[in-house]
């Protein structure tokens, strides 16, 4: 009979734990994307949805590729991810949407949000143009703190006399002889 070594046995439990995760992330990924497939064929009737999404900024208008799309209509959510060119599509069935758009990679756009109803049977086409804030740039304190003693330390050197309690007793002139 042929035992396994401890390190064989974590081996082969270190591989199992990993094809599960892996398992369990696609069964979630695929959970939240909702696909034209998955929904009843009569509700589609070649509905659909589709347009750009752009940024405005300091380069101009430019597409935003990864900007997320999602419809909410009741119970219902859909959702999309825009291409290289900022081109999405959807199809769904028609209704009154809450859309909300956003990038999620690149939290320096603003999100948007409206309401939309989509008629059964039609394609209808919703471009999106969001608008891009620049960050504040932030002072960390240990930069701060430099900054500050630099502009003491040169205030320091620049003034004549040293501030009371600095000075040099072995100087002369800074310790003029009282007349006797």
């Amino acid at each position: 009979m042929k035992t396994l070594r401890p390190h064989r046995i974590r081996m082969n439990f270190t591989r199992i734990v990993t094809i599960s995760m892996l398992t369990l992330v696609l069964v979630v990924i695929s959970s939240r994307i909702v696909s034209a497939n998955y929904l009843p064929q009569q509700n589609l009737q070649n509905t659909a949805l589709q347009g750009y999404v752009l940024g405005s900024g300091s380069a101009g208008i430019q597409p935003i590729d990864w900007a997320l799309i999602a419809l909410k209509n009741g119970q219902q959510l859909f959702e999309v991810f825009s291409g290289i060119s900022g081109f999405y599509q959807i199809y769904l069935p028609g209704g009154t949407y809450n859309i909300t758009v956003n990038v999620p990679v690149d939290p320096s756009y603003l999100n948007y949000s409206t309401t939309l109803m989509i008629p059964n049977g039609t394609t209808t086409l919703m471009n999106f143009q969001l608008r891009q804030i620049l960050p504040v740039p932030e002072i960390h304190l240990p930069l701060t703190s430099v900054i500050v003693l630099s502009i003491v330390g040169a205030t320091l050197l620049a003034r004549k006399t040293p501030p009371a309690g600095m000075l040099d007793k072995s100087h002369p002139k800074q310790h003029p002889q009282k007349a006797e």
